[in-house]
């Protein structure tokens, strides 16, 4: 029977991979907007605006809190820096989420078929053709800066397609790297963040000190699941194989041994 099932099951988890690698982050499928994404995002006057210090990842941290500060909007572009960077500065802000708002998503522009997001070098860039009425203020690249384990771990969960929640603090940033491996680059790194939504290119980005952040919405539950799953059975099914053939390997042999000494001439 495992013999039977072993080959179509296992198209069928490829085919699943393949297909949920696709559409686990498409945030165009994305119809039911919950009522928090369509508001503007609040900032107001920090009341303890002493210096946020805290040592991570090697890093010696030095934020100056400029204002309290809470978003919540639909994830259309996600970079964490945890899985993949070429300087360990990309350490000290661990992740950048793009999001849209407001008439952007009430709208709905995400959906038309000529619009792409994407991030590089810290940078949110979004492209379309024709006549589109998008507000670029209610577009906004969020670096992300994160203190605390059960807050790391919500991050994780976080991706395209969903629509989030984030409260925490506008901050500038001083970084100061003390390990002692060697890296590409700088090992220091000063920013400042925005404090307006209409201010484009470099320095345009928020940077928030993050103190809540809630998944509103799942947008893709369905792939978002299945997309792990199929990984971890088909690695699952790749091992249960390896260990079936080594067993009628031995089986074999053991066998051929057995044979072996029952033949009328051994000796």
């Amino acid at each position: 029977m495992f013999l039977k099932l072993n080959t179509p099951l296992f198209l069928i988890l490829i085919a699943i991979l393949v297909i949920t690698f696709f559409t686990k982050d498409n945030y165009k499928s994305v119809d039911l907007i919950m009522s928090d994404v369509l508001k503007a995002p609040v900032q107001k006057e920090v009341l303890n605006k002493n210096l946020i210090k805290f040592t991570k990842d090697s890093f010696e941290y030095e934020l100056t809190p400029l204002y309290d500060y809470e978003i919540s909007g639909l994830v259309v572009h996600l970079m964490d820096y945890r899985w993949f960077s070429l300087s360990k500065i990309d350490n000290a802000i661990p992740m950048d989420v793009g999001l849209i708002w407001g008439t952007n998503v009430k709208n709905k522009i995400y959906q038309n078929k000529s619009v792409t997001f994407t991030q590089d070098c810290r940078f949110l860039y979004i492209r379309w053709s024709g006549n589109l009425d998008v507000n670029m203020n209610e577009i906004s690249n969020n670096h992300l800066v994160v203190n605390k384990s059960d807050l790391e771990k919500k991050m994780k969960t976080v991706s395209v397609g969903d629509q989030i929640k984030i409260k925490g603090k506008l901050v500038n940033l001083k970084a100061r790297y003390r390990g002692t491996s060697s890296d590409v680059g700088t090992r220091n790194v000063e920013l400042q963040s925005s404090t307006a939504r209409d201010d484009r290119e470099g320095g345009a980005c928020e940077i928030i000190y993050l103190e809540h952040m809630e998944i509103l919405k799942k947008g893709n539950i369905i792939s978002y699941y299945l997309f792990p799953c199929s990984i971890y059975t088909i690695v699952i099914m790749v091992i249960l194989n390896i260990i079936r053939f080594f067993m009628s390997f031995n089986s074999f042999y053991a066998d051929k041994i057995i044979n072996d000494y029952a033949r009328p001439d051994h000796k």
